[in-house]
């Protein structure tokens, strides 16, 4: 297969995916994990196509923030659905043809999503690279059609559309911006011949370490030694926000994969969060495998948060729930990358709710939950991380995702 691109955010000319969406490629993957870790056998195709990384392991990352990037969590259209099987001629996604192509027939072979496989696919590529883990949960269920046009960024584009028109459209922040827009860019390069208005280069990297997922990027933008040629990194720059969390990831690359996990993870489940299943996967890391991590659907039972934080309880933080909620009024807890450990920390959401609304443990981690007005899953005082056992709480964490980062949105 001709790699012809490794952009993520920018694209350029690649051939249109001609074969149309046959019956089953649009087929929810569920649970069907079997299939899944097939796919991440070292003698699987899929996998060795990025067991080292390369140029593909770019393109597929890409392709995945092409998949997602659509989305909006302000009118719910778009995100991580597949839809970029029906848009390889659009000119953002040029050079991402033959890519989907590939993705979309592995999709059909294993009888699971392409949105699936395309969100499979970049986080088996970030591991192999050298990247942080991210959990894979299964379960996207594919659209029909071409999701919203014209919603990607181009090379002229200023900071401040990054900030409105992508980062508060898909509920990033700030931080979570830099780290996906930017440091998606850690691997790959741009080819001349697929955008000579960029670089007459065969291949012209984005930082000194293409074939390495790391923090060099942020390190050389700061410096000002950068040789990434794309003028939207360099312009976030310019605006003090983005600034900010840029020298924080050039300062700790454990900070910039803690938050990168985050960001990819809101990313590449857009839109689709009630669909997906609780328990996961985890990618092999050197010779070791793929492992399934069994989760109930129902949330684990909790005491009310009593174990002081200075004693370090550990937590892991390789899953979603990176936070909890905090017996401290307007703190949370977060789990610590560096140390692997909860420390607590001023939730600038908290005072952003109006009264009532409720800080709930979820799998998705601390969020806040409109009250209750039946005395039912969520009636609970916001007083303290709770116990809870909802037997249906699938659909309603999902809901409290949306309304928290449509809430954050607010704040761009």
């Amino acid at each position: 297969m001709r790699v012809t691109s490794a952009v993520l955010l920018l694209g350029l000319v690649a051939p249109v995916l001609t074969s149309d969406c046959r019956p089953g490629c649009n087929k929810p993957s569920g649970a069907n994990f079997d299939a899944f870790l097939s796919l991440l056998e070292p003698s699987s195709g899929f996998f060795q196509l990025v067991s080292s990384c390369n140029d593909i392991n770019a393109l597929w990352l890409r392709a995945a923030f092409h998949d997602c990037g659509d989305g909006s969590i302000l009118d719910r259209t778009g995100g991580a659905d597949g839809s970029l099987q029906f848009e390889t001629g659009r000119s953002e996604n040029s050079g991402l043809g033959g890519t989907v192509s590939f993705l979309a027939s592995t999709a059909q072979n294993a009888g699971v999503s392409v949105a699936d496989v395309i969100a499979l696919g970049a986080i088996l590529s970030v591991a192999r690279c050298g990247g942080p883990s991210i959990p894979f949960h299964p379960g996207r269920v594919d659209a029909h059609g071409p999701g919203p046009e014209g919603r990607l960024p181009s090379p002229t584009d200023s900071e401040g559309f990054l900030q409105t028109g992508l980062g508060r459209r898909m509920g990033l922040t700030f931080g979570e911006q830099t780290s996906l827009y930017t440091g998606s860019h850690t691997i790959g390069c741009v080819h001349g011949a697929d955008h000579p208005e960029i670089t007459s280069e065969s291949c012209a990297p984005f930082d000194s370490t293409p074939n390495t997922f790391d923090n060099a990027i942020f390190k050389e933008l700061v410096a000002k030694t950068s040789v990434d040629l794309l003028g939207t990194d360099k312009r976030m720059l310019s605006n003090s926000n983005y600034k900010t969390t840029i020298k924080q990831w050039a300062a700790s690359q454990s900070a910039f994969f803690s938050q990168y996990v985050t960001a990819f993870t809101a990313c590449s489940s857009l839109n689709q969060l009630s669909n997906l299943d609780p328990s996961y996967i985890t990618m092999p890391i050197g010779n070791g495998a793929a492992k399934k991590h069994t989760v109930k659907s129902t949330l684990a039972r909790r005491s009310a948060y009593s174990t002081d934080v200075t004693e370090q309880e550990a937590c892991e933080t390789h899953t979603r729930a990176a936070t909890r909620c905090s017996t401290q009024p307007g703190y949370i807890e977060k789990c610590s990358y560096e140390t692997g450990t909860w420390v607590r920390e001023f939730d600038p959401m908290a005072a952003s709710y109006t009264p009532g609304y409720e800080c709930v443990d979820t799998r998705y981690g601390a969020r806040w939950l409109p009250p209750t007005t039946d005395g039912g899953k969520f009636g609970y005082a916001a007083r303290s991380r709770r116990s809870v056992d909802e037997e249906d709480a699938v659909v309603q964490e999902a809901e409290a995702e949306v309304i928290y980062r449509a809430k954050r949105a607010e704040e761009l």
